[in-house]
């Protein structure tokens, strides 16, 4: 795009463009957000990958056939975390029930970019400045999701988890 010479244009129009030009750097921002976000969560899964063959080695490794390798099961699963309604609020925290979970549990979890929920759609979780952390860990019943934004959000948003 070339560049606007906005004396030129009609004050109305000044600040239409100014508003167009404001609303663009946020979209910037928030697109190296989401890129750092996607480097992050990228790098948290081949971690969990990489814990996940370690502790899972291949059948016939150890010697004959195997029966001394380690069976680690990876499970999944999604929740949804409410910010309630407006004016919102800037962190949320929801428990999910899961007896696999053990002291030692590693858990990711992030804010789906492909859901939607009755409150936001897809975009809006694409878009979302959500950080979610796993923030206690019950051994034997579950984990809570902590979602925290540098913004008061509204409603509810679907967020994925992954753990061994």
């Amino acid at each position: 795009m070339g560049r606007i010479n906005l004396q030129q244009q009609q004050p109305q129009e000044r600040e239409t463009w100014r508003n167009f030009l404001r609303v663009r750097s946020k979209i910037e921002a928030m697109d190296k957000t989401i890129s750092s976000l996607t480097e992050k969560l990228a790098a948290a899964e081949a971690q969990l990958a990489n814990i996940a063959a370690a502790t899972n080695p291949a059948a016939g490794e150890d010697g004959e056939d195997g029966e001394d390798s380690v069976a680690t099961a990876v499970y999944s699963g999604e929740a949804e975390i409410d910010f309630g309604a407006a004016p919102g609020s800037d962190i949320a925290e929801r428990t999910v029930s899961a007896d696999w979970v053990a002291s030692g549990s590693i858990i990711s979890a992030w804010v789906s970019g492909n859901r939607s929920t009755a409150d936001n759609n897809a975009y809006e979780h694409w878009i979302a400045p959500v950080i979610v952390r796993v923030t206690e860990i019950d051994p034997g019943t579950g984990f809570t999701l902590s979602a925290y934004s540098d913004q008061r959000l509204e409603g509810s948003y679907v967020v994925h988890w992954q753990g061994i």
